[in-house]
């Protein structure tokens, strides 16, 4: 369902840690965020199908 990949900069510093999903950039990320996301986009798949 996923395919992670690591880049040296998203060229948002002051927005650390940080990810791209898709078109989207997450940022200020901790643990706890990055688990809730994984979770929405768990449930969006299903409700996709």
């Amino acid at each position: 369902m996923f395919t992670l990949k690591t880049v040296e900069c998203l060229g948002a510093c002051g927005y650390a840690p940080m990810m791209q999903l898709g078109k989207t950039f997450r940022e200020h990320l901790t643990k706890e965020k990055i688990d809730s996301i994984i979770d929405e986009c768990r449930k969006n798949a299903a409700s996709q199908n």
